[in-house]
């Protein structure tokens, strides 16, 4: 049955806000102030979402996506959205997160460092299907839409993905998803494309040097890399630097000169090879990595920092790292997170119990065009 409602804001995770007869109502591709005609789709974990029939009353911000996928492949789900009021939304999803979520009253002023709205991205996983075709899962299903160009990918991924060797091979050895990540001379993969790609590759931000592979995780937004590595520099220092979730070691080697001594703690042995590696690579003899999974860092973490790193995935800190770290009380706490949610829970753990007050917040888009969005929280003791 169809329903008439007024979109009051948008929330985490990129969906419009709506009250009905029903209950609210969590509705995708839509913006604050419309009016829209809705069918109710399903319901999970206490909240419905609905899908949109007609745009009664349109936002002034709306626009007409310029990708002919939009709407179809599941990424760029905010390709409708002037890309000046992306940035304005996702600075109120943010804040509502930190408030909402976090009970945090300060009010917060996040600097916003926007980027170029395409041909940001030099890592991406390409899907495809028996037919050897390549492209995107189209949204909410596995199914793969066959895309030649996509907008957000630079050129030479773009390249990769219309190459008919690419196409051939996936299709002859049955791969279904394939990573890929852009360096300054090689494209690395995983699995490897024979003739195509290497295993690793190197990616040169400012003066520092990483190498990586292929299946590695990396920050994927070419134009921001240096802006986000560099961001809390002025602002911490001393002694030590203790990096959770380091992965390839990227904040350790671009913060690594405003301490004397630095340690690394990454779960995936691969990470830590590549982190040593980049250690090595960038000069970097007083930082060292250590494969140890987060739980388990008071094994060799016993005395308080000068400056705690984290960048958790998703889900953000488990419970026994949150109480760990209240009780390693390091002097300062970076804390980089893709889920405003989850960090905003967080964040109302280490001011509201454990002591830390909020010295500086960053909002890096590094996903235009999309709901997805990284922030950066430095706190104080």
């Amino acid at each position: 049955m169809f329903k008439t409602v007024i979109v009051e804001k948008l929330v985490y995770g990129g969906y419009g806000l709506c009250r009905s007869d029903e209950g609210i109502m969590f509705v995708p591709g839509t913006l604050p102030g419309e009016h829209v005609r809705i069918l109710p789709e399903k319901k999970k974990q206490g909240f419905t979402t609905a899908n949109i029939h007609e745009i009664i009353k349109q936002s002034p911000q709306r626009r007409t996506p310029q990708c002919k996928w939009a709407g179809i492949c599941g990424g760029c789900d905010w390709m409708h959205i002037r890309y000046e009021a992306q940035l304005e939304l996702k600075k109120e999803i943010f804040l509502d997160c930190i408030k909402r979520i976090g009970r945090i009253k300060d009010n917060l002023k996040p600097r916003i460092y926007n980027s170029p709205e395409m041909n940001y991205r030099i890592r991406a996983q390409i899907k495809s299907n028996k037919m050897g075709q390549t492209g995107f899962f189209k949204k909410g299903t596995n199914q793969v839409v066959p895309i030649d160009n996509c907008l957000l990918l630079s050129q030479r991924l773009n390249e990769l993905l219309r190459c008919k060797k690419v196409s051939q091979f996936v299709k002859s050895n049955q791969i279904s998803s394939l990573k890929v990540i852009e360096g300054e001379q090689v494209i690395a993969s995983d699995p490897l494309l024979p003739g195509i790609t290497e295993k690793s590759t190197i990616i040169k931000i400012g003066k520092k040097n990483f190498k990586i592979h292929g299946d590695s995780f990396f920050q994927s937004n070419r134009f921001l890399l240096e802006k986000l590595g560099l961001w809390a520099k002025p602002y911490v220092g001393g002694k030590t630097c203790v990096d959770l979730y380091g992965g390839t070691g990227f904040f350790s080697v671009m913060l690594s000169s405003n301490f004397k001594l630095g340690v690394l703690i990454e779960s995936v042995s691969d990470q830590v090879e590549s982190a040593c590696a980049n250690f090595h690579n960038n000069g970097i003899n007083h930082f060292s990595a250590i494969n140890l999974c987060a739980e388990k860092t008071g094994q060799i973490v016993k005395s308080s920092p000068d400056l705690l790193i984290v960048d958790p995935p998703r889900p953000g800190l488990t419970r026994k790292v949150r109480e760990f770290i209240s009780q390693l009380k390091p002097k300062q706490l970076l804390y980089i997170s893709c889920n405003s949610s989850t960090q905003a829970r967080d964040t109302g753990f280490f001011v509201n119990r454990a002591g830390y007050n909020i010295k500086e917040t960053a909002l890096f888009d590094l996903y235009p065009n999309t709901h997805h969005l990284e922030t950066v929280i430095l706190f104080e003791k």
